[in-house]
């Protein structure tokens, strides 16, 4: 993974320090403004304006965030998580499709154009690069898989592993050299027009909230530490199962097509399922460090609404919040296991299920509206979820989130163990299947030659197939 150079890392993270601090003490104002404003054109030129406040507090927090880090899943687990944002800023002044009516800068560019036409074009110009170069179909669908843990594991796991630090950075420059020309615009029109002059000054506390620090001392410690290390250990994990999962296929690439048994099967699934638990438990892990060394406290909200949106997320594509359960992987890689296996094997199913239903009745974990206003940015044509989005981040309550955190990840270390336990019996089926094969196989031989020879050549054959020597 390329990175910046040292004084060029420490100048960038300063800058971006400095513009949290600058935008977000200007949010609160711009927000109050839009709604006391009457007048409609005035109203969209500053939803555009605190738009591009809040989408720059965000892409600074996780920008210093991801550079903060020292571990190098963590990094790229960070840009993974800038990509989303940028993401979120161009769909929301531009649109996710073209001519997209209802885009921020589409609504307000023709009330604008007539005074900065130059300035006008230089966005537009903008828009057209950011286009051609980072808003491909394959970097929509990269958003996609990432803000919700992809179906296909592996698909994530390659996404993680191509994260590039100077990309993610040329591309928060890309959405850059859009959004500031624009608010330099507004800002002209903010200030000939007095738009934020007459607003109630007590209207704004009603976003103190996201200006608290959280009220637990978190900081960088031992713990700190241990998760770092938690991390580069279960990065190593995480590689070794996406390694196995693949080598099917670079088997077949070699040596052509060939039959996969129900043991074979059953490990591709298991290691998609450790893939996700995976990924899970780095990202909360990343998300809490990123909690104890932020330096603000609009910083550390942010990280905090990431590990809110991983326990969501996670749990969402690992069991569901709804009552049918047939597009989760509990569904289709842990349920559709546990036919006619053990006594042993189906109690910690039953007992795991208990868990996973207290959870997804849990506030800490189960609001999807929530989740969407800490995603997204833009509701509709008239409304944005940012005001809401700056009033949860200062209720957000880190103690209900980590203690759902904790009692996640053990079910998580449980459904681990089941899929383990497991195993070793469906490789026993698939011997009792291979055996009776073999006994129809020599058939044909009983009667002809001596049984112990029989029994010789099955027996032999059967530990060539499961008990091949190393």
């Amino acid at each position: 993974m390329k990175e910046l150079s040292l004084e060029g890392r420490k100048a960038l993270y300063n800058n971006f320090g400095k513009s949290i601090i600058e935008f977000h003490s200007l949010l609160p104002i711009y927000l109050v403004a839009s709604d006391q404003t009457e007048d409609q054109i005035n109203k969209v030129i500053l939803r555009c304006g605190y738009t591009i406040l809040y989408s720059i507090v965000d892409i600074s927090s996780l920008l210093r965030a991801e550079m903060r880090e020292t571990v190098n899943i963590g990094k790229r687990l960070g840009l993974i998580k800038l990509r989303i944002a940028v993401s979120e800023v161009f769909k929301a002044i531009v649109g996710a499709v073209p001519d997209d009516k209802e885009a921020l800068y589409r609504q307000i560019r023709s009330s604008i154009s007539s005074d900065f036409a130059d300035e006008c074009l230089a966005i537009d110009k903008a828009i057209d690069d950011f286009k051609l170069n980072y808003w491909s179909q394959s970097d929509q669908n990269a958003r996609n898989i990432a803000e919700h843990f992809s179906k296909n594991p592996y698909e994530y796991y390659e996404l993680i592993v191509s994260a590039n630090e100077e990309t993610e950075i040329n591309r928060v420059n890309a959405i850059l050299a859009m959004i500031q020309p624009l608010f330099v615009i507004i800002s002209k029109i903010e200030n000939k027009e007095k738009l934020l002059e007459k607003i109630e000054i007590s209207e704004i506390l009603h976003y103190s909230s996201s200006f608290a620090a959280i009220p637990e001392k978190i900081e960088v410690d031992s713990r700190y530490s241990k998760l770092g290390d938690f991390m580069n250990n279960e990065a190593k994990s995480l590689d070794s199962f996406a390694y196995n999962f693949n080598l099917p296929n670079i088997i077949e690439k070699k040596l052509g097509s060939f039959k996969i048994n129900e043991t074979m099967q059953y490990m591709l699934q298991f290691l998609e399922l450790m893939m996700h638990l995976e990924f899970i438990s780095l990202e909360t892990a990343y998300s809490y460090r990123a909690i104890c060394s932020s330096e603000f406290p609009i910083e550390q909200r942010l990280n905090l609404r990431l590990m809110y949106k991983t326990n969501h997320e996670g749990f969402k594509k690992l069991y569901g919040f709804k009552d049918d359960k047939s597009e989760t992987i509990w569904c289709s890689k842990i349920e559709s296991q546990i036919k006619d296996y053990s006594d042993v094997v189906r109690a910690e199913y039953e007992s795991i299920k208990f868990s996973m239903k207290f959870l997804a009745k849990q506030t800490g974990i189960n609001d999807e509206h929530l989740v969407v206003v800490l995603t997204h940015l833009r509701k509709n044509k008239n409304k944005d979820y940012i005001p809401k989005a700056l009033i949860e981040l200062g209720n957000l309550n880190i103690r209900e989130i980590m203690v759902i955190s904790m009692l996640f990840l053990n079910t998580l270390k449980k459904i681990i163990h089941l899929g383990q336990t497991i195993l070793p019996e469906i490789k026993c089926k698939d011997e009792e299947e291979s055996c009776r094969k073999i006994d129809e196989l020599l058939k044909p031989m009983n009667g002809l030659v001596d049984n112990s020879l029989v029994d010789k050549i099955k027996n032999s054959i059967i530990r060539d197939c499961f008990c091949p020597e190393k």
